[in-house]
């Protein structure tokens, strides 16, 4: 399982449908639809909250916490999963949809 260290804990980040459909709840948006870096920690936060869930692992930080702890190079996880290219800062299927 991969796993992300955010404020000093190592919490676990999986690509799993909860997440997106975190995500939807979150932002109103699917995620072929996520653009900027607002909306990228968004959906960074959705992996790691339903991932958590999932484990059953305590996660009770809210988005903007989540964003106070959380780096530029944390990104590097969110782009390996989702195939984001970090030059057009879009997913591979926004992209696409053009």
């Amino acid at each position: 399982m991969r796993t992300i260290l955010i404020n000093g804990e190592k919490y676990p980040i999986e690509n799993t449908l909860g997440a997106y459909r975190e995500f939807k709840k979150l932002s109103g948006k699917e995620v072929n639809q996520a653009s900027g870096i607002s909306e990228m920690i968004e959906l960074l936060y959705c992996f790691v909250k339903a991932s958590c869930r999932l484990n059953k692992i305590p996660f009770d930080m809210d988005v903007d916490e989540f964003c106070d702890h959380t780096k530029m190079e944390d990104f590097n996880v969110l782009t390996e999963m989702l195939a984001i290219d970090p030059a057009q800062n879009q997913t591979s299927a926004a992209k696409k949809k053009k």
